[in-house]
């Protein structure tokens, strides 16, 4: 329902401090057309239903630039629990789309386990405490599955898993 829309003109975001985020030339929109990608940032929303609620907005850039504007951007909400605090991730997408990868990829019954963390955008060490590895294992894997996705980073590989038919 989102897809094809400005995110301005779909919600109107606003930073920490409460400075208004999203709109028409916003400093992600300019970095977009200069062709830089954008840092991961936190942006307060108003859902639909009127409950305020905190996400952790991801930038992708599509590859090729489309038009004169520069690329396309996507962006990828990681939706933090209602108290505003950062604790436990969302539920990763369904084990569906990682099965899918898993087989067209060839990806080891370690290398799915490990993606499927990443969709929950856990980090290298938390990965590790939750498979008992070291996170230098965990990077080992993490590098694998980037080689065997050609993609050129966990950013990708999560909007991979994520574009996979269900």
């Amino acid at each position: 329902e989102l897809l094809g829309k400005f995110c301005f003109d779909v919600f109107t975001g606003r930073d920490p401090e409460g400075n208004r985020f999203c709109f028409e030339g916003c400093s992600v929109m300019k970095m977009a057309k200069q062709n830089k990608p954008a840092h991961n940032f936190d942006l307060h929303l108003t859902t639909r239903s009127g409950k305020d609620t905190w996400v952790n907005v991801a930038t992708l850039l599509e590859s090729r630039p489309v038009g004169p504007s520069g690329p396309n951007i996507v962006h990828l909400f990681r939706i933090s629990p209602s108290s505003g605090a950062r604790g436990e991730p969302n539920e990763a997408p369904n084990g569906h789309n990682i099965a899918i990868v898993m087989r067209k990829y060839a990806l080891s019954r370690r290398e799915a386990e490990v993606l499927s963390l990443m969709t929950q955008s856990l980090v290298a060490k938390e990965i590790g405490v939750r498979l008992k590895l070291s996170t230098a294992t965990v990077r080992t894997h993490i590098q694998n599955i980037l080689k065997k996705l050609r993609v050129h980073s966990k950013l990708e590989a999560v909007a991979l898993v994520l574009r996979q038919k269900r």
